[in-house]
């Protein structure tokens, strides 16, 4: 019933390539919810009770920790773990932008401080908006602009690769490689190989060819006879540029000390 209440998304990259995510549903959330309500419960009967021989002062010290857990913890949470709380990662989602990049820090902040909105009157507002927008946002997330999305750790982007092949077309590359990946296409090639893992060939092969095709042309390369493996190569060769400006800049630093 649950994969029923979730959806595909596939969001545009500059290249005109696709890059698909699947929308968390009321379900999975509502899971995630609990488990991280259960937790900032835990915290706060652990922390309020030597709180509570204070009296009146220790009352009011027992709402600053529910209110800092409540509405502020969260959202915290979310920006430094890659959009994931507790229940978050126990459930297998996540929070994004609504471009499919990490969420920023006022987003995750603003979603959270925005819950409440969305349960009054018992979450009825919140069901409505994630029902009717078609992306299950509820209107912390269209405050944002962020999305929750089931995530796939086999999907991150993998810095080595061993392939042979691989390693040859990363090395016919010309050098201008690192200057003509900007910073929209290095987003849509990271974007793409995060997802490759749960691509099907014929599907790496469509998306890739949309992708790979503008690369080649910026590159003053002929239009590439297996677009996959060029991307997969221009990653590794930026990669391999990345070590070595590093490498050099720690070299430079030893001759100078």
């Amino acid at each position: 019933m649950a994969a029923a209440l979730d959806s595909i998304l596939r969001l545009p990259t500059p290249e005109h390539a696709d890059v698909a995510f699947r929308t968390a549903g009321p379900l999975a959330r509502l899971v995630a919810w609990l488990i991280d309500a259960g937790l900032r419960i835990v915290v706060v009967i652990l922390l309020g009770l030597p709180l509570l021989v204070l009296g009146n002062a220790g009352f009011g010290a027992i709402l600053l920790v529910w209110f800092a857990l409540d509405w502020l913890a969260g959202g915290l949470i979310e920006w430094r773990w890659e959009g994931r709380t507790p229940g978050k990662r126990a459930t297998g989602i996540r929070v994004v932008g609504a471009d499919g990049l990490p969420a920023p820090l006022h987003a995750c902040l603003l979603r959270n401080l925005l819950r409440y909105a969305d349960g009054l009157p018992t979450a009825a507002t919140g069901l409505l908006t994630m029902t009717l927008g078609g992306r299950f946002q509820r209107l912390g997330d269209l405050a944002a602009s962020t999305l929750v999305v089931y995530d796939d750790e086999s999907a991150a982007p993998r810095a080595a690769v061993d392939d042979k092949a691989v390693v040859a077309a990363a090395e016919a590359l010309p050098p201008e490689v690192a200057a003509v990946v900007d910073g929209p296409a290095l987003r849509s090639l990271a974007r793409y190989l995060g997802r490759r893992p749960t691509l099907s060939v014929p599907r790496r092969q469509e998306i890739a060819g949309r992708f790979a095709g503008a690369l080649a042309i910026r590159l003053g390369l002929a239009k590439p006879k297996d677009p996959d493996l060029l991307l997969r190569a221009v990653h590794r060769r930026l990669g391999q540029a990345g070590n070595d400006a590093a490498s050099e800049a720690r070299s430079a630093g030893a001759r100078a000390a």
